[in-house]
C-alpha cells in the first residue's frame, strides 16, 4: 500500500506509519504542534515562560514584547522594551520604562509621556498631585514640595520673617550690624541706631553730628560736649543750659554748674575753678582773711593812702586819722588853733597864736618858720614848722602850707598820674585786668578778652563779642567782633575764632564743597569704601549702593537663580530650565529653546541654543530641537536620514530587527514580513500546503456526524498499508 505521510515525514516499509519530522503530528503527519509541544511527533514540552511562542521544530523560545533570556523569563535590561528588546526607552529625567510597552514611570516631580516636562510652578510630586503651600511668592520644589524662600523669609511656607540677626535666602547669613543696629532681612544692609554710622554701624557720629543717620548738626556752644546719640550737651566748667549758653548763676561753679561754691564774706566764685571772688576787704582761698595793715579793697590789692601814720579801713580805705591831723587821706594838719585827735581839741596859746596841731604846742603857722615865723617853707617841705614832708609825684608842686599837690598841665587825679599808668613815674602801663587811674578799675570782659587800660572798653577776642565779649559769633560768622560770613558749605561748621571749616560726613576741601573721592566716605573722607562688584559707596554713610545682579553689605553677593535686578528683587519668569541673567533679568534659554521666557520649542528646522541652528536632515526630516541630530522616519538611517535600512531592520532610524522566517523579507517601514513562494503568516512560518490540507481536513471535520471519528478510523485502517 502507498504511505500517504506530509510535511517530509517517512513511512515505515514495516508498519506502514508515517515518522513525522519536527513539529508535526497525526497519522499522516499533517498535524501541527499544538501550543506548549514541539520536536517529533510533538512529543517534547516546550520550556517557554510568560506568553512566549515556542518553535515546534526546535522548541526555541519566541519571546513575547518586554520579555528575553533561552526560556523567555528575564525582563528587557533597564532601557529597553517591546519584541526582542530590541527599542529604546524615551524616558528622561531618571524614569524608569515599563519592559513590555515603553510606558514610563515618572519620577517624582516630571510628568508627561516621556516624563520631559517638570510640574508646573505650583505642583510637586509623583504625577505633579501635590499641590505646593508657599507664601510670599516662594515657589516649591517640585519633587519634595519644599518651599525655596525669598530673601527675607523662613520657615515651612515661607510665612515668616528672619530672625533678628539673620537676612537672605533661607535666613542663612548672619548680620553683621554693631552697636545695636539692625540689618535688612532681603539685603543685609544695616539700619544703624541713633549716633552710629558706617556700613557696620561701626562708627560714632562725628563730633558735631548726632541722631538717626549722624544728619542732626548739635548745638552746643562754649565748648559743650555734643552727646552722639541724644544730641544733649555736657557743659564745660562755668557754663549751663540747654545748649551751654548761659553762664553759672552766682554761687555756683564747674561742670554744667553743679558745683557749690565754698567762701565766707564773697561776692561769687570763679564759675570755672570755684575760685572765690572775695568781698573788698578780704583776701584767702575762701576769703577768711582780712586785709593786712596798709592794704584795702578787692583782694586786699589797694594800697593805703593814709598819711601821717593814720589807718585806713580794711573793706572802704577810708582813713583813721592819728593826733593833729584830719581830711580824706590825713592829709590836713588840724585848723590853727585846734589840736590832738580829730582836732577836736584848741589851742591855749598867748595873743591867739597857733599851736602845735599834735601836741597842742604853739608853733608857727603852717607854711612858715623861724624864730618870727618868717620863713616860708622849703620846696618839699610844708605846715607847722614845715615838717611836713610833701609826697607829690614829679607832676605836681606841693602847698607849702597844706602840702596838697597841685596837678602840672596834662596831668590830673589824686597823685596826678595819667589813666592807665602807674609807677613812680607813671611809667608802667596797666596790667591785664586793670585800667583807669592808678589802675583802680577792674575790667569785666569775659572769654579771654582783654579791656583797654584807660577806659576799660572790651577788645574781644576772636569768636565772641558783645560790651563784655560774652556772646559767642552767631552762626555763619567768625573772627574778631563776629564780623568775618563763613564761607562753609554743606550744613558744615565754622569755627568761630579762625573761621576754618568743620567739614560734617561726606564732604571735604576748604570750604566744605567737594563729595569725598569715589571709595572714601565718612568724617573729612578718611574712612575707605569696602563696596564690591563696581557698587558705588554713598559718601556720607559708607553704606554701599549695589549694581543690578548683587545684594550683601558689600555687594559681594551674587543673585540666587531665579532673581535679578536691584538688589536682586526682582523675580525671573524663565521656563524649561532656563538660567536668567541676574543684571538684566534676561533669560538665557537652554537648547531647543526660545522666545522672551524660553517658552516657545525650536520651530520645525531648526535647532540649538535660541534655536539658531538649521538642521540639515532629508527633506520632510525633522531634527532634534537640542542637538540637530536628525530623527529619521521609518526606513530610512543615517546622519541625514537618507539611507535606507539594511536587509533584516526596519522602523525609525532602522533600529528594530526584523522577525521573519524562512528568507522572508521585510518591509523597512512597517516591519510586515513579505513571504517566499510556499509560506504565509506573520513571520512567514507556515508552510502554504500545509496550511491548505489542514485547513481542508478542519472543513470536513465540520461537516461529519458525531460518530464519524469511529468511521473515519475504520476507513483509516482499511486504506493503511
Amino acid at each position: 500500500m502507498r504511505c500517504q505521510c506530509e510535511n517530509g515525514a517517512t513511512c515505515d516499509p514495516v508498519e506502514g506509519h508515517c515518522n513525522c519530522t519536527e513539529g508535526w503530528m497525526g497519522q499522516m503527519c499533517d498535524q501541527p504542534c499544538p501550543p506548549g509541544k514541539y520536536g517529533r511527533n510533538c512529543e517534547l514540552a516546550c520550556q517557554c515562560k510568560n506568553s512566549a511562542e515556542c518553535d515546534p521544530h526546535s522548541g526555541e523560545c519566541i519571546c513575547a514584547p518586554g520579555w528575553r533570556g533561552e526560556g523567555c523569563d528575564e525582563k528587557c535590561k533597564n532601557g529597553t522594551f517591546g519584541p526582542g528588546c530590541q527599542r529604546i526607552c524615551r524616558c528622561q529625567n531618571g524614569a524608569s520604562c515599563e519592559h513590555i510597552s515603553g510606558g514610563c514611570f515618572c519620577t517624582s516631580g516630571w510628568r508627561g509621556m516621556f516624563c520631559e516636562k517638570a510640574c508646573p510652578e505650583g505642583f510637586f510630586g509623583l504625577d505633579c498631585q501635590g499641590i505646593c503651600n508657599c507664601e510670599r511668592g516662594a515657589k516649591c520644589n517640585p519633587v519634595t514640595g519644599k518651599c525655596f524662600c525669598p530673601r527675607g523669609w523662613t520657615g515651612r511656607n515661607c510665612a515668616s520673617s528672619c530672625p533678628l540677626g539673620k537676612f537672605g535666602k533661607d535666613c542663612d547669613k548672619e548680620c553683621r550690624c554693631g552697636n545695636g543696629g539692625s540689618c535688612d532681612t532681603i539685603t543685609g544692609r544695616c539700619l544703624c541706631r541713633q549716633g552710629w554710622f558706617g556700613p557696620h554701624c561701626e562708627e560714632k557720629c562725628s563730633e558735631g553730628f548726632y541722631g538717626v543717620g549722624c544728619t542732626q548738626r548739635c548745638r552746643c556752644v562754649n565748648g559743650g560736649q555734643c552727646d552722639h546719640v541724644t544730641g544733649d550737651c555736657n557743659c564745660t566748667s562755668g557754663w549751663t543750659g540747654l545748649y551751654c549758653e548761659q553762664e553759672c548763676p552766682a554761687g555756683m561753679f564747674g561742670l554744667n554748674c553743679g558745683r557749690a561754691c565754698d567762701c565766707e564774706h564773697s561776692v561769687s566764685c570763679d564759675r570755672f575753678s570755684g575760685k572765690c571772688q572775695c568781698k573788698v576787704g578780704y583776701s584767702g582761698n575762701k576769703c577768711t582773711n582780712i586785709c593786712p595793715d596798709g592794704f584795702y579793697g578787692e583782694d586786699c590789692l589797694e594800697q593805703c593812702e593814709c598819711r601821717n601814720g593814720g589807718h585806713c579801713n580794711h573793706e572802704t580805705g577810708t582813713c583813721e586819722c592819728q593826733a593833729g591831723w584830719h581830711g580824706r587821706m590825713c592829709e590836713k594838719a588840724c585848723v590853727p588853733g585846734t589840736y590832738g585827735i580829730g582836732c577836736a581839741q584848741k589851742c591855749t596859746c598867748a595873743a591867739g597864736d597857733p599851736c602845735y596841731h599834735v601836741t597842742g604846742e604853739c608853733i608857727c603857722p603852717p607854711g612858715y618858720k623861724g624864730l618870727a615865723c618868717e620863713k616860708r617853707c622849703e620846696e618839699g617841705t610844708f605846715g607847722p614848722n614845715c615838717e611836713g614832708l610833701c609826697r607829690c609825684s614829679k607832676n605836681s608842686t606841693c602847698d607849702h602850707v597844706t602840702g596838697e599837690c597841685m596837678c602840672k598841665p596834662g596831668h590830673k587825679g589824686r597823685h596826678c598820674n595819667r589813666a592807665g599808668w602807674v609807677g613812680p613815674v607813671c611809667e608802667q602801663r596797666c596790667s591785664a585786668g586793670r585800667y583807669g587811674l592808678n589802675c583802680m578799675d577792674t575790667c569785666d570782659c569775659q572769654n579771654n578778652s582783654p579791656c583797654d587800660h584807660v577806659t576799660g572798653v572790651c577788645e574781644c577776642t576772636p569768636g565772641y563779642m558783645g560790651d563784655q565779649c560774652k556772646e559767642a559769633c552767631p552762626e555763619g560768622f567768625f573772627g574778631v567782633n563776629c564780623l568775618v560770613k563763613c564761607a562753609c558749605e554743606n550744613n558744615a561748621m565754622c569755627d568761630a575764632v579762625t573761621g576754618e571749616c568743620q567739614c560734617g560726613m561726606g564732604w571735604m576741601g576748604e570750604h566744605c564743597d567737594q563729595k569725598c573721592p569715589e571709595g572714601k566716605y565718612g568724617p573729612n573722607c578718611v574712612h575707605i569704601c569696602d563696596c564690591q562688584n563696581d557698587a558705588t559707596c554713598d559718601h556720607v554713610t559708607g553704606c554701599c549702593e549695589c549694581q543690578k545682579g548683587w545684594f550683601g553689605q558689600q555687594c559681594d553677593l551674587p543673585c540666587s537663580q531665579g532673581y535679578s535686578g536691584k538688589y536682586c528683587k526682582e523675580r525671573c519668569d524663565c521656563v524649561n530650565g532656563a538660567k536668567c541673567e541676574p543684571t538684566t533679568g534676561q533669560c538665557i534659554c537652554p537648547a531647543g529653546y526660545t522666545g522672551e521666557n524660553c517658552q516657545k520649542v525650536c520651530q520645525r528646522g531648526t535647532y540649538g541654543v535660541n534655536c539658531l541652528k538649521k538642521c540639515e536632515c532629508g527633506p520632510g526630516v525633522t531634527c532634534d530641537v537640542v542637538t540637530g541630530t536628525c530623527q529619521c522616519p521609518p526606513g530610512y538611517r543615517g546622519n541625514n536620514c537618507t539611507e535606507a535600512c539594511r536587509r533584516g531592520r526596519y522602523g525609525p532610524n532602522c533600529e528594530f530587527r526584523c522577525n521573519c522566517e524562512n528568507s522572508a523579507s521585510c518591509d523597512a517601514v512597517t516591519g510586515t514580513c513579505v513571504c517566499q513562494e510556499g509560506w504565509l503568516g506573520p513571520r512567514c512560518s507556515q508552510n502554504k500546503e500545509v496550511f491548505a490540507v489542514t485547513k481542508e481536513i478542519d472543513s470536513l471535520d465540520s461537516t461529519l456526524p458525531q460518530n464519524s471519528e469511529s468511521a473515519q478510523t475504520e476507513q483509516t485502517e482499511e486504506t493503511s498499508p
